[in-house]
C-alpha cells in the first residue's frame, strides 16, 4: 500500500511537467505553507486520497480531491473528474541543517587547591661519628747536616781586612744544606780542647742555606750582628792549633787541626766538588725560526712548540764551521824527566825571597836537570819533580798534581808546571782544580 502511494506522487510530478509544456494554464492546488525544518511531518497520501493508517490527520494538502487511480494516457492522468487536480510536489525550500558540532568544551574543572601539608621529618641529623684522626704522627722536618769549618786564616797580612781596617785572623763556616738556614744561636767556637764553649754565637744568627759565614778571630769578643761582623774573644794561633765548632750543649760538630801558617795563605780541609750538567751535547733542544720580529720569545711562559727540534750544540754563529780543535799539549800524557819536553817546564817560585810576593813570568825557577840520577843535579827521581832533601819544603809535581810546601823559617816554594806555545793564537785550557789528599792546601 505504500508503495502504490509513492508511485501516485511520481505519476502526478510527469502530468504537471507535460501540462507546463502544453502551455495549458492548470488551476494551481493549494498546499499548506512549509513548516520550517525541524517541525515538519510526513504524510503518506492513499489512493482514496485520505491519510494511511496512523498517519496524522493534518499532513493531507487542503482542497485535495480524491484520486482515483487510472491508467497513465500519453501523460494525463484521467481520474474521470471533471477537474483534474494537479499537485506541485516539488520539495520545499529546505534549509540544510547545522551540523555544526556543538561546542562540547568541557567546564573549568581545575582541581581545588590540594597542596600537601607539610610533612617534613623532625630533624634527624646524624650523629658526628668521625673516626679519630689516624695520620700518623708529625715526626718533624729531618735533622739539619751540620755546618762545617772549611777555611781559617791564622796569619793575614792584608788580604781580608775587618771593619775597623784590622788584619785580623778569619774563620769561615759553611752550611751544607741547600734549602734550609742552620740557626748558630748558642753554637760554640773555641781554640781550647778544655773548653769546647769557649765563643758562643748570639741568638738570632743563622747560615743562609748553602751559605758561608766569616768570623774574624780578632780577639775584641763582638756579637752583636747588626752592629757589625762577628768577632770571637780568641785569636788563632799561627804555628797551628785545633778550631772546634759545638753545638750550645758542647758537643762536637767539626774540627780543624792545623800547623804553622804562612802569612795571607788560608788553610783548609777542602770541600768535594760535585758537577750537574744542565744541557749537554746531544740533549735536546728547539731552534727559534728566523722572524724578523720579537714575538716574546724571551719569556718565561712563552711556547716553543713551533719551533724546530735539534740536538746540542747548536747556535746561531753564521761562521764556517770551525776546524776541530787538535789538543796541543796533555799535561798528564806529556809529563816526563826532561825540561821543554813538547813544550813543558817544570819548576818553582820561592815565595819566602820575593821580596813584593806577588809572582810574575820573571820568577819561575827552573828544576835542575843534567839528566844524571836524583840529587842536587837533577830532581827528578822518576815519578816526580821534587827538591831532593826531603825535608820541608817537600815541594813536588807529579803527572797528575802539585804540592806546595813550607814551614815557618824555611822556604816557601809554589810549584810551577809552565807550557809554551809553539805558535800565537788562541787557546783554550781544560783542567781540574782539586784538594785530593786532606794533608795538601
Amino acid at each position: 500500500m505504500r508503495r502504490s502511494a509513492q508511485w501516485g506522487c511520481v505519476s502526478a510530478l510527469c502530468v504537471a511537467l507535460w501540462a507546463c509544456d502544453d502551455g495549458a494554464s492548470p488551476r494551481q492546488p493549494t498546499v499548506p505553507d512549509a513548516q520550517p525544518a525541524g517541525d515538519m511531518a510526513s504524510a503518506d497520501l492513499g489512493l482514496d486520497g485520505g491519510p494511511l493508517d496512523g498517519a496524522p490527520p493534518d499532513a493531507v494538502a487542503p482542497d485535495a480531491q480524491a484520486v482515483d487511480q487510472g491508467p497513465l494516457d500519453g501523460g494525463r492522468l484521467d481520474s474521470g473528474a471533471a477537474d483534474a487536480a494537479v499537485f506541485d510536489l516539488s520539495a520545499p525550500d529546505l534549509a540544510p541543517l547545522d551540523m555544526a558540532e556543538p561546542d562540547l568544551a568541557l567546564p573549568d574543572m581545575a582541581l581545588p587547591d590540594m597542596a600537601v601539608p607539610d610533612l617534613a621529618l623532625p630533624d634527624m641529623a646524624v650523629p658526628d661519628l668521625a673516626l679519630p684522626d689516624m695520620a700518623e704522627p708529625d715526626a718533624g722536618p729531618p735533622p739539619l747536616a751540620p755546618p762545617r769549618i772549611t777555611e781559617i786564616m791564622a796569619r793575614n797580612d792584608g788580604s781580608l781586612r775587618d771593619e775597623d781596617g784590622a788584619d785580623s785572623d778569619w774563620i769561615e763556616l759553611y752550611n751544607p744544606n741547600p734549602r734550609d738556614p742552620y740557626p748558630l744561636g748558642g753554637h760554640c767556637l773555641s781554640d781550647q780542647p778544655d773548653t769546647p764553649c769557649g765563643w758562643r754565637f748570639p741568638d738570632g744568627v743563622e747560615l743562609p742555606p748553602g751559605g758561608f759565614l766569616v768570623v774574624f778571630a780578632s780577639g775584641n769578643d763582638r756579637r752583636d750582628p747588626a752592629a757589625g761582623p762577628l768577632h770571637t774573644d780568641f785569636r788563632l794561633a799561627a804555628e797551628g792549633e785545633s778550631l772546634r765548632l759545638s753545638t750550645p750543649l758542647g758537643e762536637r760538630l767539626d774540627q780543624v787541626d792545623f800547623g804553622a801558617q804562612y802569612a795571607d795563605v788560608s788553610y783548609g780541609p777542602g770541600m768535594a766538588a760535585e758537577e750537574t750538567v744542565l744541557a749537554g751535547a746531544g740533549d735536546l733542544a728547539h731552534v727559534r725560526p728566523s722572524q724578523p720580529e720579537d714575538d716574546g720569545w724571551r719569556g718565561v711562559d712563552y711556547l716553543d712548540f713551533r719551533w724546530a727540534p735539534r740536538a746540542l750544540g747548536i747556535g746561531w754563529d753564521r761562521a764556517p764551521a770551525p776546524t776541530p780543535a787538535e789538543p796541543l799539549a796533555d799535561s798528564a800524557a806529556d809529563f816526563g824527566g826532561l825540561q821543554a819536553l813538547r813544550g813543558w817546564r817544570y819548576g818553582y817560585w820561592d815565595r819566602s825571597a820575593d821580596g813584593d810576593g806577588d809572582y810574575q813570568s820573571a820568577d819561575f825557577i827552573e828544576f835542575p836537570a843534567d839528566g844524571g840520577p836524583f840529587g842536587d843535579g837533577h830532581w827528578f827521581d822518576g815519578t816526580a819533580w821534587r827538591v831532593p832533601d826531603g825535608d820541608p819544603p817537600f815541594t813536588r809535581i807529579t803527572a797528575s798534581g802539585m804540592q806546595p810546601s813550607g814551614a815557618p823559617g824555611r822556604p816557601a816554594y809554589w810549584p810551577i808546571r809552565r807550557w809554551t806555545a809553539a805558535a800565537a793564537g788562541d787557546v783554550r785550557l781544560w783542567g781540574r782544580l782539586g784538594n785530593p789528599e786532606a794533608a795538601g792546601d
